[in-house]
C-alpha cells in the first residue's frame, strides 16, 4: 500500500515559511541523491548492455545485474519517500511468523523481487572450446579440418576459428558445469578421450585431439584382374603386411600428418613397384593394379 502523506499544518506566517523552506531543502537533497543514483545505475546498465557478450563469456552477468537492481531500488525508494513524500507498508506471513515492513524498504524490496522473477536465474552462457594436439595447448591443429558438436537439447555444431576455438554463444543455463556428450567431426582427428564427453564450464574449455588410426583395405590384382598374393604393402615407410591368396589386406594405419596424403608402395617379385598417394580412411577398398616387370 503506497500513499501520500497529508500536508503539515501551518502554525503561523513565519513558522510556515520557515517550514516550507526546510522542506524544500530536504526535498532538493533527496532529489539530488535520487538523480545521482539514477545516473550511476544508468551508466552501469549501459555497460551491462554493451559488454553483455564479454560478461556472459566470463560468467559475470549476474554479478553486474544485481548491483544495477540495488542502485535502481535505492533510487526509487529515495525518490518516492524523500521527494514525493509517500509512505508504504507491507504485512504478511512468512517463515512461520508475521513480517511487517514500512517506509522505503517496501519499494526497495519490490524492485529487487520484481526483477528477480522477471529475469530467469538460469539464462544462457557462452563457452569457447580450444582444441589442441596431444603435445599440450601449444600443439596447434589445423582448424579448417575440425568441427565440434555438443549434444544439448539438440546437437549444436561449430567450426573452429583461425585460433583453434569453437565458440558456442548461447548454451542453456542448466548445462552450466555439467558434462555432456560431444563429437569431434573430422576426417583426420578424433578426441583423445575415448569417452567423448566435455564439461561445460563458462569461459574457455580445453579439448585434446589426436590423429586418427585408419583401417584401410587393399585389393591387389594384375592387369587381367587376377588377385596377387604375397604383395608387400608399405604406407609412409610403415609395412602393413602382405596380401593373402585373394590379394587382400586390411590393417590399422596411424596417420602421421593431418594434411599430407600418405604414400602407398606395393612390391611383388615379378611386378613393377606401385606408388601412389591414397586416402587411408576411405570406406572403399583401395584397388592396386600391378604391371609385370619388363
Amino acid at each position: 500500500m503506497l500513499r501520500t502523506t497529508p500536508p503539515a499544518k501551518i502554525r503561523g506566517p513565519g513558522g510556515g515559511q520557515s517550514q516550507r523552506s526546510a522542506d524544500t531543502r530536504r526535498i532538493g537533497f533527496y532529489a539530488f541523491i535520487s538523480l545521482a543514483s539514477f545516473l550511476c545505475g544508468a551508466i552501469l546498465l549501459a555497460v551491462l548492455i554493451q559488454k553483455a557478450d564479454v560478461l556472459t563469456h566470463f560468467g559475470l552477468i549476474g554479478q553486474v545485474y544485481y548491483p544495477v537492481l540495488i542502485i535502481f531500488g535505492l533510487c526509487s525508494a529515495v525518490f518516492l519517500f524523500g521527494v514525493l513524500q509517500s509512505y508504504a507498508t507491507y504485512r504478511g506471513r512468512h517463515f512461520g511468523g508475521v513480517l511487517e515492513l514500512g517506509g522505503p524498504v517496501v519499494v526497495f524490496a519490490l524492485v529487487i523481487a520484481g526483477a528477480r522473477f522477471l529475469v530467469p536465474e538460469n539464462g544462457t552462457f557462452s563457452i569457447q572450446v580450444y582444441v589442441h594436439g596431444p603435445g599440450g595447448i601449444h600443439d596447434r591443429v589445423l582448424p579448417r579440418l575440425i568441427s565440434i558438436a555438443l549434444y544439448l537439447d539438440k546437437p549444436e555444431t561449430q567450426s573452429l576459428d583461425d585460433e583453434g576455438k569453437a565458440v558456442f554463444p548461447a548454451v542453456p543455463g542448466r548445462f552450466r558445469d555439467q558434462t555432456v556428450p560431444m563429437s569431434v567431426l573430422s576426417d583426420v582427428y578424433l578426441a583423445a578421450d575415448s569417452s567423448e564427453r566435455l564439461r561445460l564450464t563458462p569461459g574457455l574449455v580445453y579439448l585434446t585431439v589426436k590423429l586418427r588410426i585408419c583401417r584401410p583395405s587393399f585389393h591387389v590384382h594384375d592387369e587381367s584382374g587376377e588377385p596377387v598374393s604375397g604383395a608387400e604393402i608399405t604406407v609412409d615407410s610403415t609395412v602393413l603386411g602382405n596380401t593373402n591368396h585373394d590379394g587382400n589386406l586390411t590393417n590399422d594405419l596411424p596417420l602421421h600428418s593431418p594434411e599430407l596424403p600418405p604414400s602407398l608402395l606395393v612390391n611383388r617379385t615379378g611386378y613393377q613397384p606401385y606408388k601412389h598417394d591414397i586416402d587411408p580412411c576411405s570406406e572403399k577398398p583401395i584397388e592396386v593394379s600391378l604391371k609385370p616387370e619388363r
